[in-house]
């Protein structure tokens, strides 16, 4: 049998390549004799029995268990650095709110000059958020129930156009903080009690009110048993 023939005999339409037929993966001329009967014998190029040649496909990469704990040991510390800078971030929030006697300021109406309103000692029924400056109708006596009391009543400086909020109320509370420490009697880190400021809104200050209000908020229980002033609470 002749070493073009491939094993089996002749096939219909195989047609013989030219030259010896070298087995796959020997160099030309490095092997010779009768048909190649060992294993991943190639029958010329392209024959129906040649092997593919070159390298196979490479084995897809997996992650092990030591990637995985990996993966959640980021994912914790992640969460616990997340939660830290939070809650930095709302301590410092707390703080500056404290610093600035906790509330905001409140705004009121217009005061004309021979209006009849609170003065410094006198106890209001409503608490500082609500209580009505502008006039004496929330005016009681300090040994009835009251939930705010007057410190202090100022005039804030500026003759031309309303300050900006912040401005105003940085004022209002500096000014209500030594009131308030003058009228209690004790530091205000060291009290149970909050004061808060009321300003002249925009339509007041245009019409030339400068007046603020610096009250005491007695609503938590204080206001039950007469003033505030001078307890050192």
């Amino acid at each position: 049998m002749s070493s073009n023939v491939p094993p089996g005999g002749s096939q219909p339409g195989w047609v013989p390549p030219p030259g010896p037929v070298v087995p796959h993966g020997e160099a030309p001329g490095a092997w010779s004799g009768g048909p190649y009967q060992g294993p991943g014998a190639a029958w010329g190029p392209g024959g129906p029995w040649q092997q593919p040649s070159g390298p196979g496909p490479k084995p897809k990469k997996r992650f092990g268990c030591g990637g995985l704990v990996g993966a959640f040991f980021l994912g914790v510390v992640a969460t616990v650095v997340g939660g830290i800078v939070l809650l930095v971030v709302i301590g410092l929030v707390f703080a500056d709110d404290l610093e600035s006697g906790f509330y905001d300021s409140v705004e009121h109406g217009f005061v004309g000059p021979e209006a009849e309103v609170p003065v410094v000692g006198d106890c209001l029924v409503p608490g500082p958020g609500r209580a009505t400056v502008t006039s004496t109708d929330d005016v009681v006596d300090c040994d009835r129930l009251h939930g705010s009391e007057v410190t202090a009543v100022l005039d804030a400086p500026g003759r031309s156009g309303r300050p900006a909020e912040a401005d105003l109320e940085a004022f209002g509370d500096d000014a209500c903080l030594l009131a308030f420490e003058q009228y209690v009697g004790s530091d205000y880190d060291d009290s149970d009690l909050d004061y808060q400021v009321v300003v002249p809104d925009r339509s007041a200050w245009d019409r030339g009110d400068r007046s603020v209000w610096c009250l005491v908020d007695t609503t938590d229980g204080f206001g039950q048993d007469g003033t505030v002033r001078g307890t050192h609470r």
